[in-house]
């Protein structure tokens, strides 16, 4: 299925970066924000932990199964046309704001760690919506993984400083593929990247 943007009358935002960069606080944030000027909001999460795929890739990410690298990414798209076609579409059409924690770039990215070239990615995601806006959070992954460690909650298959590596040097490379795609500073406080967020997403949200 071909999701057309005639349809959507709502905004989609997507926040993305590494483990532990902190989109996730400034996704709440944000929802926060536009709520109280009166908007609708659906906050998303990929994968989602709902759907079947999503299922196996949290198996895949606690190391409960092992899957080929190119499995492990096909189960995300998987995971997010269903996502795509139960929520941000229906929530687009209504005319909500969808902020999303993750989303195709996500995708793109990781692949480099099964060497599966960008091209394939993009084309397995080229069906879904476009963004508005995109921001990508950009955190040393000493930092991502000093931030995850004091979460409390373990660590996944890709929490190593080398897998971080590899996997920031493909995001970096995705604002030349994706024009609505923003790096910003994620390692200031709080309030600091909030402020980044606001000031890089003015006239998009």
């Amino acid at each position: 299925m071909v999701y057309t943007l005639a349809s959507m009358k709502g905004t989609f935002i997507v926040f993305e970066g590494l483990d532990g960069c902190g989109k996730g606080v400034q996704t709440r944030k944000l929802k926060e924000h536009l709520e109280s000027q009166g908007r609708t909001v659906v906050l998303t999460h990929e994968p989602t932990y709902t759907t079947e795929a999503a299922k196996k890739i949290k198996d895949a990410l606690t190391h409960k199964i092992t899957l080929p690298p190119i499995d492990l990414q096909k189960l995300y798209v998987e995971d997010r046309r269903e996502h795509v076609r139960d929520v941000i579409q229906p929530a687009l059409e209504k005319g909500y704001t969808v902020i999303g924690d993750r989303y195709y770039y996500s995708t793109c990215a990781f692949s480099i760690l099964g060497n599966i070239p960008v091209e394939k990615p993009i084309e397995w995601n080229s069906s879904f919506p476009k963004p508005d806006i995109a921001l990508l959070f950009k955190v040393r992954p000493e930092i991502c993984l000093e931030r995850i460690g004091k979460r409390g909650e373990g660590f996944e298959l890709h929490d190593t400083v080398e897998k971080m590596k590899r996997v920031w040097s493909a995001y970096e490379t995705l604002p030349t593929r994706f024009p609505e795609l923003h790096v910003i500073d994620g390692e200031g406080t709080v309030e600091e990247v909030w402020n980044n967020v606001i000031s890089v997403s003015k006239g998009k949200i």
